[in-house]
């Protein structure tokens, strides 16, 4: 059980805010600057859905061009 306490609590964890004008942004914990930015509730939750069950890599999900706090939807 001690094993999954500690990866419990080296887990990063992701959070889906609401933005500007409607938007909805994804950032990763401890950042205070947003990873990703969407026109879609939905979109934003999965993407951060897939990031926290490791089965994608951010950048990848951007794309090439991608910054860390670039505001770039992504398709869903």
């Amino acid at each position: 059980m001690q094993g999954r306490e500690l990866e419990a609590r080296s887990a990063t964890v992701y959070r889906v805010v609401p933005g500007a004008a409607n938007t909805w942004n994804v950032f990763a914990e401890p950042g205070r600057e947003p990873i990703a930015c969407f026109d879609d509730k939905s979109a934003a939750v999965r993407y951060a859905m897939r990031l926290a069950r490791g089965k994608a890599h951010w950048p990848a999900l951007l794309g090439p061009h991608a910054k860390p706090g670039a505001a770039q939807p992504i398709a869903s």
